[in-house]
């Protein structure tokens, strides 16, 4: 029994043995990933193997059996769509998949045709700009990216009091895990091992409640208010100057990251804000960027001036709260 061997193979298989079973039931679904990759002319991941790519099966069944029967997981960025068609071969919760690259999805529609199964559980989407519908759970093996918080907004505005949603994540890159856990709309339930390789050994299901305001962390505050008249301004040591400065940054120029194990921003993909160091946001305001006469989008502002120079310049917005730990989601 399918269920059975499963079981085992999560209990006690090894990498090699998972792997045959995954590829034993791609063989039967009829995919041929070769012919599929050597086509794919898409940049996104384009050359990766695609065990790299692709969640286990095994994976899928842990997912897919911790849903109850009558609700539904929908697989952002699903490739080749294959908790859909486990879940129509073991009669599990419902798994819709979205994709946006089509030949990574063809041939799982010829295979879910094969087996009579909905393929219209099968979607070839655009996630920048495909509205989600509400489900139980969300899975994600995703990259940190605009597009993700794309879809985590939809997702929050999804989950309510009374019937919230779930996100399941599987790490890709090391930083997507620790970047949903700082959100304020997010709570650990639980952990599921992988079964594969991957940047973390547990799959994590967070539960979702919608915040009527984001001020408890600086990365929700990012994600719903991240605008070009945002502004922040953060004080941090010059290493040029040999002194605190502080820099007036648009909001659209920082992104999480997790450092030290504290919660904080990078800017411009470049300059790390050490909390740990005495580095800080100081406050949040709202304004026209071209009060400021530069192109650089930050300005540096001494601070013995900090409050004459920029008094006038912009309106004080909201105080948020930022250096909030990282919690260890290991211990959990």
């Amino acid at each position: 029994m399918l269920e059975n061997q499963i079981e085992h193979l999560l209990k006690q298989g090894s990498i090699n043995d998972v792997l045959s079973f995954d590829l034993s039931l791609d063989n039967e679904f009829g995919f041929s990933f070769q012919k599929e990759e050597i086509q794919d002319n898409d940049p996104l991941y384009r050359g990766l193997d695609h065990r790299a790519l692709l969640t286990s099966y095994l994976d899928y069944f842990q997912v897919l059996s911790d849903i109850p029967k009558n609700e539904s997981l929908i697989d952002l960025g699903a490739g080749f769509c294959r908790g859909t068609l486990l879940s129509h071969k073991m009669k599990l919760a419902r798994c819709i998949s979205i994709e946006s690259y089509a030949p990574r999805i063809s041939q799982s529609v010829l295979a879910i045709q094969k087996m009579g199964g909905d393929q219209n559980d099968i979607i070839q989407a655009d996630l920048n700009h495909y509205s989600l519908p509400k489900a139980y759970g969300y899975y994600l093996y995703f990259p940190k990216n605009e597009c993700l918080d794309v879809m985590l907004k939809q997702i929050i505005k999804h989950s309510i009091k009374d019937k919230p949603c779930y996100l399941y994540v599987c790490e890709s890159h090391g930083d997507l895990i620790s970047y949903i856990d700082s959100l304020d709309e997010t709570e650990v339930l639980k952990k599921m091992k992988v079964s594969l390789p991957r940047h973390n050994d547990y799959i994590y299901k967070f539960k979702i409640e919608r915040k009527d305001s984001c001020q408890g962390s600086l990365s929700s505050f990012l994600l719903h208010k991240k605008k070009t008249d945002v502004f922040l301004d953060v004080s941090l040591y010059h290493s040029y100057f040999k002194k605190k400065i502080i820099w007036r940054v648009c909001s659209t120029q920082m992104e999480h990251t997790e450092f030290k194990g504290v919660h904080t921003v990078i800017v411009n993909q470049k300059r790390i804000i050490d909390p740990t160091q005495g580095e800080e946001i100081l406050k949040v305001s709202i304004g026209n960027w071209s009060d400021l006469d530069t192109e650089k989008k930050r300005i540096i502002i001494d601070h013995e001036i900090y409050e004459e120079q920029m008094s006038g310049t912009f309106k004080h917005l909201e105080e948020i709260t930022w250096q909030e730990s990282s919690r260890e989601l290991s211990s959990l």
